[in-house]
């Protein structure tokens, strides 16, 4: 009876799997209905480069050799045709697709409540129109809007993640990846007794990304325009996260690929610049400027902008009749460091922070400069970073088969010499005297007794 139940059970879930799977590829809109099958190719790398995308559709024109998965926003409907493409595109090219989805609860939260059971079933919905491989989960709003939770509001929220993830295993049996976005600082500091997310959102999160525009926030510091990223807080974020049992291999940093305008409340002394009304500090009052905005519209300052040692950052300053602004974004020198720091702490890689950031806001599907930021060589590193592995492998072998090869030539030509050396004749000793016998010498005689 238990054995006929069992096989009953299977049955069941076989069935179940496999009507889902026909009805995703009933849903099937991409052109090609290979691509919206998961992927089967292995890229054979050990880091990993989330290519995210703010709101542009057309990411067929990336450079898809530097990526491993693309993720789409939040905003993005897998009802609507442009949107699900992405997804065609992702898969044509052989890589992973995800799509991001905010934890929007607030307060004291229970895992059995309306909202915590309504946001979940959302979740799954949307994981399941998408059949993606990766779920990215949106926690900023959750954590900048709280300020109050307690560490049972901590506990339920990786138990509401934990449920969700169980429940995707469960309905598919594929790999699935769930990756948390959080701040910069972990949510629990070191000396707060009553927090314990961080730590035990390593057992649900499968990696952890740290949001590059959290850096940003003041944290008792003064109020100055700065770098996105300031290089100073990289070394403590990662350590702190240390702190909360976080891997190094389980952290993706964010590298923005766009930067900030800060207006300036007066000319800026030693190239500091404060944005300070009053008494009011207006770092969010700053203007997101995209990469594509920044070489399109300040062509003349980004040719000759400084640099920052401190932050790791380039910035220039500007005047706007008069006002004073400074704006500081990334370029291939501070990104070459966050590569470096990524691949010498072996983080499990980066998330570039936005693809379209390529592009102005006024035409967001034109690409500037495409070429220098997605195929600069510590990107080409970083992604390939097993394949040069293997090349130091077979670098090392055609090393040692030539060392080989030399000792044979070596020994080869001793051995030739010694034959042809060996092929001359020894001659004889002569006899002593033997050149007075013929000559006018009279005979030697010991017993002579004039000697």
């Amino acid at each position: 009876m238990n054995r006929c139940l069992f096989f009953l059970c299977l049955l069941v879930i076989m069935g179940e799997a496999y009507s889902r799977k026909k009805r995703a590829q009933d849903q099937c809109v991409c052109s090609n209905t290979e691509s919206c099958k998961h992927p089967k190719k292995d890229l054979g790398i050990n880091q990993e480069i989330y290519g995210f995308t703010y709101e542009s559709t057309k990411v067929e024109l990336w450079s898809w050799d530097t990526l491993t998965t693309l993720i789409v926003p939040s905003s993005f409907n897998p009802s609507n045709r442009s949107h699900y493409n992405t997804k065609c595109v992702a898969h044509d090219k052989g890589r992973k697709f995800g799509f991001t989805v905010d934890f929007n609860l607030s307060g004291s939260i229970n895992s059995t409540s309306t909202d915590a059971i309504s946001w979940s079933s959302l979740a799954f919905k949307k994981w399941e129109e998408w059949n993606a491989e990766v779920m990215v989960v949106n926690l900023l709003p959750y954590f900048h809007s709280d300020n109050s939770s307690t560490k049972e509001d901590h506990m339920v929220l990786v138990q509401i993640l934990h449920n969700l993830k169980s429940q995707m295993i469960q309905a598919q049996n594929i790999t699935i990846t769930l990756a948390c976005i959080l701040p910069w600082k972990p949510p629990c500091t070191e000396d707060d007794e009553t927090c314990y997310f961080t730590s035990h959102a390593a057992d649900v999160c499968d990696v952890i990304i740290l949001n590059p525009d959290s850096f940003t926030d003041l944290d008792g510091a003064k109020c100055r325009a700065r770098a996105t990223i300031p290089f100073s807080k990289l070394f403590y974020s990662i350590s702190d996260y240390n702190s909360h049992h976080v891997a190094n291999n389980r952290i993706i940093l964010g590298v923005p690929w766009h930067g900030y305008d800060y207006k300036c409340s007066e000319a800026p002394k030693n190239d500091i610049c404060t944005p300070v009304l009053g008494e009011t500090c207006l770092l969010s009052e700053r203007e997101r400027l995209t990469y594509g905005d920044i070489v399109s519209n300040f062509s003349a300052h980004y040719a000759k902008h400084d640099f920052s040692e401190m932050y790791m950052a380039p910035y220039f300053t500007y005047n706007a009749g008069a006002e004073y602004h400074q704006v500081w974004f990334e370029d291939d020198r501070s990104l070459v460091a966050k590569y470096r720091l990524v691949k010498e702490f072996q983080l499990r890689g980066i998330a570039l922070m936005y693809g379209d950031d390529l592009s102005p806001h006024t035409s967001i599907n034109i690409l500037n400069n495409d070429l220098f930021m997605w195929s600069w060589l510590s990107h080409e590193l970083l992604l390939h970073k097993s394949q040069q592995s293997s090349n130091g492998i077979q670098c090392a072998e055609t090393v040692a088969g030539a060392a080989v090869g030399c000792l044979l030539l070596g020994t080869l030509l001793g051995v030739t010499f010694t034959c042809l050396a060996l092929r001359n004749k020894v001659r004889k000793p002569k006899a002593p005297f033997s050149r007075d016998r013929n000559g006018a010498v009279e005979e030697f005689v010991d017993e002579d007794p004039n000697l």
